[in-house]
């Protein structure tokens, strides 16, 4: 369906979107407390379970918040899938890793060229975009025997930068929201319900 900015449509793919970041961001957070964890000598099946877990909702988030903006940015609410998705991608981590990467995030304002970060080739950021692709449906979107053969662990080693870099390009639009908590609609509007069902309905 097609829209125009600050219509209707507009507004809640916007609601979405950060309702889409945040889950990403939560998502982070905890692999990232799994990983100091395990950084610090702490062993088990458990929480290398949680690390797993935490990883694939974050690849899982990443992969649908990058192709809701591809929605926004195109003005039409209908999806886009296989090859053109990889190339939405693929265009968005090449951007975001040469601006994280650039010397003006850590130099004194004025003293730093911009677009003086780290080039890499788009077909290196295809690769990319089709690892991430294949990840976020065999680790989190379909339960299927290949999850058993994928190796999150190489994915982790050869792509975790590009991952971090795209996440951080969008916080300040998607994720900082001040002191109040954002409201998401029907989300936030979830809590009403469940206040108000006995406990032991709950469970």
């Amino acid at each position: 369906m097609k829209f125009i900015p600050g219509d209707e449509t507009d507004a809640n793919l916007c609601r979405m979107l950060r309702h889409e970041y945040l889950r990403c961001t939560e998502a982070f957070h905890d692999f990232v407390t799994a990983a100091r964890l395990l950084q610090d000598g702490e062993q088990g099946r458990e929480l290398a379970y949680r690390a797993y877990n935490s990883y694939a909702r974050f690849i899982f988030h990443l992969y649908e918040f990058i192709l809701a903006c591809d929605q926004r940015t195109r003005g039409d609410t209908s999806s886009i899938q296989g090859e053109a998705a990889e190339e939405v991608i693929a265009a968005c981590a090449q951007r975001a890793f040469r601006i994280g990467t650039s010397s003006i995030n850590s130099a004194p304002l004025g003293s730093s060229v911009l677009g003086s970060g780290i080039s890499v080739s788009f077909q290196e950021m295809r690769d990319l975009a089709k690892a991430l692709r294949k990840a976020r449906n065999i680790a989190m979107g379909h339960v299927k025997h290949e999850r058993a053969g994928l190796n999150l662990s190489e994915f982790y080693g050869k792509y975790h930068k590009y991952l971090v870099a795209l996440h951080r390009a969008s916080v300040t639009m998607w994720g900082d929201f001040g002191e109040e908590f954002p409201d998401l609609g029907e989300v936030t509007a979830f809590s009403v319900l469940v206040k108000s069902t006995p406990p032991s309905s709950i469970c």
